[in-house]
């Protein structure tokens, strides 16, 4: 839990730093407490009179250099000689062991009720909903929700009346200002609900229930769109937080015209949604890759290349990527997203469509047991697709395609 913690905060922190080129350390202390040395990198680009020129870094920035390294070696020293397979197994069965005598077993005799299995749609969708239940609780109470939760509400706060703030251009808190939180926000909300996709797909593996759950008659279907369900759940309580630390900070701040549709529509359209095309394609990776651990590398390394490229296009007239929707950081009180405001409905609705090729590839694919070589994960594939699964994949395509053509 605390190296995803300071995952979330290593790649927000270096991703921040780079995209926000008037963020200024004045004081030596503050560029040696840099782990990354961004704003000596880039004094040093800054200083050099022609692109020929060689590259020469301060002295100060070896400093810091030799300063994080020694850090992280000490840290690594430190948890190699702490740590113990031996220390941790005894701990788990010390635990684990009681001294208190079994109870002399009861026998009682009952008659064994009839029982009639239904597998029609409407008892899979109850199945599916109370499945999902079960896992959104157990989810949301873990603490590394509930601290990811907590960061949201801290980081977006320091966003908007910290960190952005022009003390020359003071700005009124106005809802375009709160609503635009979902870009630097997005980073870390969509990082977390990638890595816990893996994390919710793989857990019976992980915690050793994958027997139980492999045997149950329940559908791969029904099961799998329960973890889609609880992830799509905890997507809402994110983007709900933001809005909540919005709201709140116009109003701690004295600004009460709020616009209540812009929230719903940035919040919603480009904000809850996304994040939920981003689940679709995480748990692709993850039925793909079949591999906790390749999954989050993998998830990672396509969050972020996205991220990065929509960061350094984000200027451009037009933008195509999955999930981001173009002209979202351009954004004008006057003329509002200005020429890609018609076309932004179409690509959110192309996307959908994409997320649900996904899906379907992601439930025909899943590997719920023991996992299986990829030549027999196809079998399985082919032998579970069935008519109805070929109509809907039929349809979505045709849906993509239409929606391309109109742009």
């Amino acid at each position: 839990m605390g190296a995803y913690v300071v995952l979330f905060l290593a790649v927000l922190y270096f991703i921040l730093a780079e995209s926000d080129r008037t963020t200024q350390f004045n004081a030596d202390i503050w560029l040696l407490l840099d782990p990354f040395g961004v704003a000596m990198v880039r004094d040093s680009i800054d200083s050099m009179t022609t692109d020929t020129d060689l590259l020469t870094f301060s002295d100060l920035l070896f400093i810091n250099r030799l300063l994080w390294i020694g850090l992280a070696l000490g840290m690594l020293a430190q948890a190699e000689a702490h740590f113990s397979f031996d220390t941790f197994r005894n701990d788990q069965a010390a635990r684990a062991s009681t001294t208190d005598k079994p109870a002399d077993p009861v026998v009682n005799a009952y008659a064994v009720p009839a029982v009639r299995l239904r597998f029609d749609w409407r008892a899979r969708w109850r199945t599916t909903l109370h499945l999902a239940r079960l896992e959104f609780v157990n989810l949301e109470r873990q603490p590394s929700f509930q601290i990811t939760t907590g960061l949201l509400v801290v980081l977006a706060v320091l966003l908007a009346t910290v960190f952005t703030v022009n003390p020359d251009f003071p700005e009124l808190p106005i809802t375009s200002r709160m609503t635009a939180l979902r870009l630097p926000m997005g980073l870390f909300i969509g990082l977390f609900l990638v890595l816990m996709t893996g994390e919710l797909i793989f857990t019976e593996r992980t915690t050793g229930f994958w027997p139980i759950y492999d045997a149950l008659p329940q559908p791969d279907s029904v099961l799998f769109v329960s973890k889609l369900l609880v992830l799509a759940g905890s997507a809402i309580i994110l983007t709900f937080v933001l809005f909540l630390t919005g709201i709140g900070i116009q109003l701690g701040q004295g600004f009460y015209r709020i616009d209540w549709g812009q929230y719903a529509s940035d919040l919603l359209l480009d904000g809850f949604m996304r994040y939920c095309q981003l689940i679709a394609l995480a748990s692709l990776v993850a039925v793909l890759t079949n591999n906790r651990v390749i999954c989050h590398l993998v998830n990672v390394f396509i969050f972020l290349t996205l991220t990065l490229v929509y960061q350094f296009g984000a200027h451009a007239d037009f933008t195509c990527l999955y999930s981001f929707l173009p002209g979202s950081s351009r954004y004008s009180e006057l003329i509002g997203y200005g020429a890609n405001m018609p076309v932004r409905p179409t690509v959110h609705l192309i996307w959908w469509g994409v997320a649900g090729l996904l899906v379907i590839g992601s439930v025909l694919g899943w590997n719920r047991g023991l996992p299986d070589s990829l030549p027999l994960r196809f079998k399985q594939w082919s032998s579970r697709f069935s008519w109805c699964y070929g109509l809907v994949s039929l349809f979505l395509v045709l849906f993509v395609l239409f929606f391309s053509l109109q742009l």
